[in-house]
C-alpha cells in the first residue's frame, strides 16, 4: 500500500479492501471473508458496514446467508487503483 494511505486506513480495513476490489468478481460471506483477509470476523462485520455505506461494496441476501462484493462505483474503481 503506498505511504500516503498508511494513515488513512488502518491496516485491517485495507486487508479487507484488498481482499474485496483485488478480487471483484469473487463473492463473500462474512466468515469467508474475514479468513480470506485474515481479519477477526467481529473487526470484518463492523469494517463491512462502513464500506457499504461507503458504497464501496453492494451486499446480497440469499437465505440466511449476507454475500458482500466489491461494488462497481467510480469511488470502489478509484480506491482499487490506489490500493
Amino acid at each position: 500500500m503506498p505511504a500516503v494511505l498508511d494513515g488513512l486506513l488502518d491496516k485491517k480495513t485495507a486487508s479487507l479492501l484488498k481482499v474485496l476490489l483485488k478480487n471483484k468478481d469473487e463473492i463473500y460471506h462474512l466468515h469467508s471473508l474475514s479468513r480470506a483477509s485474515k481479519v477477526p470476523v467481529s473487526s470484518t462485520s463492523r469494517i463491512v458496514t462502513k464500506l457499504i455505506k461507503l458504497d464501496l461494496i453492494t451486499t446480497r441476501k440469499v437465505g440466511n446467508m449476507v454475500l458482500f462484493q466489491a461494488s462497481n462505483s467510480e469511488k470502489a474503481k478509484l480506491v482499487g487503483d490506489l490500493l
